[in-house]
């Protein structure tokens, strides 16, 4: 198994927020776990962090659409690459283990921008 859908899980949520996978709508948990192509929808108001099995936090702002594009991570040899795309909101960054051995790798879009990881913490936002 590459372990491209095996994703970690939600630490943190509060507020109003739900995971869209295909068609269906459900509520984000703590300890609930999420995949690859998963969308993080929140609320006003609202927030959640994840952990990715690479030791990668996302935290997702308040009135947030996140699209888990891709993931992927062998523990092994510490490859994998990550590709979130933020579509409205904000997004915090605090890189893990694959933006050590492979910081290209790393990558977060939105609507009009591709960002590269240029450190071990970032925020992005993005106003429609």
């Amino acid at each position: 198994s590459s372990g491209i859908t095996v994703l970690r899980t939600f630490k943190a949520v509060q507020g109003d927020v739900t995971v869209v996978r295909g068609n269906l709508r459900s509520a984000a948990v703590v300890a609930a776990g999420v995949q690859a192509t998963d969308r993080i929808v929140t609320g006003p108001k609202s927030a959640a962090s994840l952990t990715l099995r690479d030791g990668t936090v996302l935290s997702v702002g308040p009135d947030s659409v996140m699209d888990l594009s891709q993931f992927a991570f062998n523990p092994t040899t510490q490859d994998g690459n990550v590709l979130v795309s933020l579509l409205r909101g904000s997004l915090r960054m605090a890189t893990g283990l694959i933006a050590k051995v492979q910081p290209e790798q790393v990558k977060v879009t939105t609507p009009t921008t591709v960002l590269g990881v240029r450190g071990p913490d970032f925020i992005v936002e993005q106003h429609p």
